[in-house]
């Protein structure tokens, strides 16, 4: 007996090939009202899987001296929103074969102090 695995399609009805997580190389930690980075995610890493728990997160992908601040309301440019209970996968950029443009990742509460789980994908 032969097993598949069922891919998410895309508007053509293609599978849409899905990176594996990487060994070891998960982060988590309790969001604030200040800008928190992790990082450097591992070279190769071109998504991260991030996921917030018990209130909204804003992120935003850099390099080491990336930080995020929380945005003026209503705003049409700025950090990342990432809801409570949400699992959003964010690519790190770069070209194919070539670096990441983002090895760093900065997270902020949107309020309170909810929980931020973050998983490297390469």
């Amino acid at each position: 007996m032969t097993s598949s695995t069922l891919l998410p399609l895309d508007d053509t009805g293609l599978p849409i090939p899905v990176l594996p997580l990487r060994i070891g190389a998960g982060y988590g930690l309790t969001a604030s009202n200040a800008s928190q980075r992790l990082g450097p995610f591992q070279a190769g890493t071109r998504v991260v899987t991030v996921r917030a728990i018990g209130a909204g997160v804003f992120v935003e992908p850099g390099d080491g001296t990336v930080v995020v601040a929380l945005p003026a309301m209503p705003f049409s440019l700025g950090p990342h929103y990432v809801a409570s209970g949400e699992t959003v996968d964010i690519a790190l950029g770069g070209s194919a074969g070539g670096p990441a443009a983002a090895d760093h990742l900065a997270v902020i509460a949107a309020s309170g102090t909810p929980a931020v789980y973050v998983s490297e994908r390469g």
